[in-house]
């Protein structure tokens, strides 16, 4: 699998994936999740919740991650649960060499390295 894509871009499906399941399990509740492919260049993650009243994606840690690693999420009411989505590139993100209103020296490398251009 990792010759298709990048280690980078499976990390971030995990990642997201993970935190989706953190979230509806946060009250004990079992998910069920689906994963599909869109295109050849992303996959969608869905994770239903089967409670009454999902609690929506907030400000936490898990759903920042979500955001900033999804191209998309949201959530769905559907008779009786909520499913929970996202949309991840399964192309490696870009990081800009400048940021608007921050100098960057070089870019990171995930190895914890830093590379000089």
């Amino acid at each position: 699998m990792t010759a298709l894509w990048s280690e980078q871009t499976l990390l971030d499906a995990l990642v997201v994936l993970e935190e989706l399941v953190s979230h509806v399990r946060a009250e004990g509740v079992p998910a069920q999740v689906r994963l599909s492919y869109r295109g050849a260049n992303r996959v969608h993650i869905e994770v239903d919740d089967e409670r009454a009243e999902a609690v929506p994606l907030g400000a936490d840690v898990g759903a920042v991650l979500i955001r900033h690693l999804a191209r998309g999420s949201g959530a769905e009411r559907h008779r009786g649960h909520t499913t929970f989505w996202a949309d991840v590139s399964l192309v490696p993100r870009h990081i800009p060499a400048k940021l608007p209103g921050v100098r960057a020296v070089a870019p990171f490398e995930p190895d914890g390295k830093w590379s000089r251009n």
